[in-house]
């Protein structure tokens, strides 16, 4: 609308909604992992059946951001982009290992990562050439291939809900709701800057969606004793210590005066963080579409 926001206000914004609900949503993986039937057993040796594996891929992935950085970056955007998907559009009906569920939600997902790219590109080129010496200028094959990917995910997204509509796994109420969702981020994402567009799609709204699954998860497989304090206990710990590693990993940026970009490296530190959350959260997910008809091929839940 053409309102200029006050020096700051968009780097304000995005240590905000990381802070409240960015971080924290993935702090509490190994609460979710001790709701597996088939893990309850292994508790007693908990650092042994998740916080090792847990610990194992964060520095796996930390070490291929070293050696092979070109491709870990596609690679999780990929992971990323399968996340979002799955955390938006987890709810429909679609067999259990159904090719049509891991398509719609890459698809979704890479509308979502390629638009902030392309609507921000002079930004975004400026953090990503930080690190990758990639010819980013408009017109290029990099930029055209952003572009057609925006596009093509963009309207693949709409179609493929549309046959989930036909199909009857999808309420026309839903169909409506999801193509609004896609309409309003992209309308977020064009006339904002970089940081408050991530900020408020990350932040507020991935992250803020996915807690309220977790609960609703952590709900239901305690039998409905489990209140909102204990809900919020439970974030402490892990994000406390996530906040401490970001904190460390700027500081010893800042001691090697690495010419990285500082977001660059957010995005390296979330990457880390991401590849074991999106195991997990792959779990709840399957578990979550199975609570309402175990015995169903197609199981799925309520949107909530």
């Amino acid at each position: 609308m053409g309102w200029s926001l006050p020096l700051g206000f968009d780097t304000w914004v995005l240590i905000f909604s990381l802070a409240i609900t960015g971080i924290p949503h993935g702090a509490i993986d190994h609460v979710i992992f001790l709701q597996n039937p088939k893990d309850v057993v292994k508790n007693n040796n908990l650092f042994k059946t998740f916080f090792t594996p847990y610990l194992l891929m964060v520095g796996l992935t930390f070490a291929l951001w070293i050696f092979i950085p070109a491709v870990m970056f596609w690679f999780f955007l990929v992971v990323a982009a399968y996340h979002f998907g799955q955390s938006q559009l987890y709810y429909i009906s679609l067999p259990f290992k159904s090719v049509f569920k891991l398509l719609i939600y890459i698809v979704w997902g890479t509308f979502i990562l390629s638009s902030l790219w392309l609507f921000h590109w002079q930004e975004q080129s400026i953090i990503i050439q930080s690190v990758f010496d990639w010819n980013l200028d408009v017109g290029q094959t990099i930029y055209q291939s952003i572009l057609y990917a925006t596009i093509i995910s963009g309207l693949g997204s709409i179609l493929l809900l549309v046959l989930l509509y036909f199909k009857g796994n999808l309420s026309l109420k839903m169909l409506v709701q999801e193509v609004l969702v896609l309409v309003l981020l992209s309308l977020l994402f064009y006339f904002t800057t970089p940081y408050v567009a991530f900020a408020v799609y990350f932040g507020l709204w991935h992250a803020t969606r996915v807690i309220i699954t977790e609960f609703s998860f952590l709900k239901m497989k305690k039998s409905g004793n489990f209140s909102v304090v204990a809900f919020l206990k439970s974030f402490l710990p892990f994000s406390l210590l996530s906040f401490l590693g970001l904190g460390l990993l700027f500081w010893v940026s800042q001691i090697l005066q690495a010419s990285i970009s500082p977001f660059m490296l957010f995005l390296i530190f979330i990457s880390a963080l991401t590849m074991p959350h999106a195991y997990f959260m792959e779990r709840m997910y399957n578990f979550l579409a199975n609570s309402v008809n175990p015995s169903s091929s197609s199981p799925s839940v309520q949107a909530s």
